[in-house]
């Protein structure tokens, strides 16, 4: 069994009718465990898929060990979360496209996940499955890397501050709006201290600075819920627009996206808390078309 079978599964899906999650599970299964002299039940159960049912043989005949069986067990768990999460989206009109795969990435994230038990962070694997199956080449090995090393409750912590995040009204990227450094209390009591910023930094997911602040030049436009938001520099600050010690990396951009939606919904207090630090900073807060304080 060589590389060829895992490039042509990819390409065309043919190991599962059940999904293109299956396929995938089927070409791992293929390229990484089965052997020439494998029966060809087991082939038989891979097309069905059977996943578990050939992990199970595999151990019971010793062609896997139970560290392998083990990572395997976790990379099914995580497989059928996605399984699932592709589902809802081909209800939701979601398609998989016609693009080609990166055999090394679903080699990399074999490896990587196959490690994660704890059902929370199996789900956030799920999710980079499904970005990756429903857009090819779009999450990098580097955030595979920072998912293997981050524990639970650092996944907590980076959904928290995803709550203070304007999106650009240009291109819809999001923009981390953390003006910690001069108000670490408030902060606090939402959860958020330098501290665990700078973990997230440590994990490659975000940039800080507390010393200086992160700057827009003349003016900005976010959107958030409903609402646009254009802010204005001034003479006094240069027309520099101070936006807070913290931005996403690349990385902590794509994890932003994929995160469930109920840890960027819009909430009206964050929003007027960000729209008061940049009054009172001096700068012109437009509201959708109007100049305004908070709403």
């Amino acid at each position: 069994m060589d590389g060829n079978f895992l490039v042509e599964v990819l390409k065309t899906g043919i190991m599962s009718a059940s999904s293109a999650v299956g396929s995938a599970v089927g070409a791992l299964l293929g390229a990484l465990f089965l052997r020439k002299n494998t029966e060809k039940v087991v082939y038989e159960e891979i097309k069905e898929g059977k996943f578990k049912s050939v992990a199970d043989r595999l151990l019971a005949t010793g062609q896997m060990t139970q560290y392998e069986h083990y990572r395997l067990i976790n990379f099914l768990d995580i497989a059928n979360k996605a399984d699932d999460m592709m589902s809802e989206e081909k209800a939701e009109g979601s398609v998989i496209l016609d693009k080609p795969y990166s055999i090394d990435w679903f080699v990399h994230f074999y490896e990587q996940a196959g490690t994660v038990s704890d059902e929370q962070m199996q789900a956030l694997w799920a999710s980079v499955l499904t970005r990756e199956l429903t857009s090819p080449n779009s999450i990098n090995l580097s955030l595979l890397h920072s998912l293997a090393i981050m524990r639970p409750e650092q996944a907590n912590y980076f959904c928290n501050i995803a709550r203070f995040v304007w999106l650009d009204a240009k291109n819809d990227s999001p923009h981390l709006l953390l003006f910690i450094a001069t108000n670490r209390e408030s902060y606090e009591g939402s959860r958020i201290t330098i501290e665990q910023t700078k973990e997230m930094e440590r994990l490659g997911l975000v940039e800080c600075d507390f010393h200086r602040e992160y700057v827009f030049d003349k003016k900005k436009v976010f959107r958030t819920g409903n609402h646009r938001i254009e802010i204005y520099g001034n003479s006094v600050n240069q027309n520099r627009i101070k936006a807070g010690n913290a931005v996403f990396t690349q990385d902590g951009q794509r994890l932003y996206s994929i995160i469930p939606e109920e840890n960027k919904r819009y909430n009206a207090d964050i929003t007027n808390f960000l729209i008061g630090k940049f009054m009172t900073r001096g700068y012109r807060v437009v509201v959708n078309g109007s100049d305004r304080g908070l709403l």
